[in-house]
């Protein structure tokens, strides 16, 4: 959130020439898929022990639902992070590094200047916040981090979660209704307006 906060006090101080844009991956444990993440993470040099003792507690225990006394067992599953584990923390930090790595060298011509470098998308485990100089181009960086998430691991953004933060006197027009333009935003908990 501290972050989102420099953007929000640097922006009022340079007369509202900023936005902030946010949005979080939809079903984010839910729907990793595990064995590509792992696949990605062994192109990139880790130990294929390590990795196969990812896959192991990841995949192989046996997820089941019982509803009114029926049970539905879940075998061979390869989408989705058993949650409240290091394991998938990792898993999970692996496609967010992936994501910022690959995006934010396009990403640049859109942030938010901060005297120098450009500041465009800060990852919060499944929670992406982008700053740009306008709304639109704070939305281009979500947008362009979206089309990365959904093309390589097939994972979208929430379309409930997204919003923009236009500060004060700065012009909404060229945000789509869609991004909910507003004048707050609930950022990690910590309220911010300007």
């Amino acid at each position: 959130a501290y972050t989102c906060q420099l953007v929000c006090e640097k922006t009022l101080d340079d007369g509202s020439r900023g936005c902030i844009a946010q949005g979080d991956v939809q079903k984010y444990y839910d729907s990793i898929p595990v064995v590509k993440v792992l696949a990605y993470l062994h192109q990139r040099g880790v130990c294929p022990h390590l990795l196969a003792a990812a896959c192991a507690v990841q995949c192989l225990p046996e997820v089941s639902f019982t509803l009114f006394g029926s049970e539905c067992k879940i075998r061979d599953r390869t989408i989705g992070c058993i949650t409240g584990s290091r394991v998938a923390g990792c898993i999970g930090h692996a496609i967010m590094f992936d994501l910022v790595e690959n995006g934010a060298g396009s990403s640049t011509r859109n942030g938010w200047p901060s005297n120098n470098p450009f500041v465009t998308l800060m990852v919060w485990i499944d929670n992406l916040y982008s700053f740009g100089g306008t709304g639109r181009q704070a939305v281009g960086i979500l947008e362009e981090a979206e089309k990365s998430l959904k093309s390589k691991w097939h994972l979208d953004i929430k379309p409930s979660s997204r919003s923009v933060f236009v500060f004060r006197g700065a012009d909404r027009s060229a945000i789509e209704p869609m991004w909910n333009p507003s004048s707050d935003m609930l950022v990690l908990g910590h309220h911010l307006s300007g």
